[in-house]
């Protein structure tokens, strides 16, 4: 298997981590300000929220969400014996302004964002990949959808095993 086939199997793994977290599938779904006080959302609604494109118009189905969350590689290297990293993995997360608010004072798509990094950062996959969060920038498409964008490093695992 190629390196880019490895990145994009891991780009789903990420997909579905995600998607398995039950407060990130409340905020995805519930437009309100106590979303994460609301019943479960099912894994399967949530799968048209999640996205592993970088570019959408957030206007047109199926990416007419009012909260989505894209997964993509920004950028694969050559890998060298001085390179820390595989590639680069974003994590955006886009939301229409008048729904950033939430209850106990926090800010929905910074929610997100915190859930993900928890989840996310040092997970291992079966690729032999591991993700490090790097940063996280804020994002401006317009004066309605805005929202973070979250920098993982993509590390690969050496061996039969990919220990680290």
């Amino acid at each position: 298997m190629s390196k880019l086939d490895l990145i994009q199997k891991t780009i789903y793994e990420i997909k579905n981590q995600i998607q398995n977290n039950s407060d990130v599938r409340k905020l995805l779904l519930y437009d309100i300000e106590t979303a994460l006080a609301e019943a479960e959302v099912p894994f399967s609604d949530a799968n048209d929220y999640i996205v592993v494109s970088p570019m959408f118009d957030m206007t047109e189905p199926p990416f007419d969400k009012n909260t989505i969350i894209s997964v993509a590689l920004v950028k694969a290297t050559k890998v060298e014996e001085e390179q820390i990293y595989d590639g680069i993995i974003k994590v955006n997360i886009l939301t229409h302004s008048n729904l950033w608010k939430l209850a106990d004072n926090k800010i929905r798509p910074a929610e997100i964002g915190s859930k993900l990094i928890d989840l996310l950062d040092g997970t291992k996959f079966s690729t032999s990949h591991k993700l490090s969060f790097n940063f996280m920038e804020l994002i401006i498409l317009n004066e309605n959808i805005n929202g973070y964008g979250l920098l993982f490093f993509l590390n690969e695992g050496s061996g039969r095993l990919g220990e680290f």
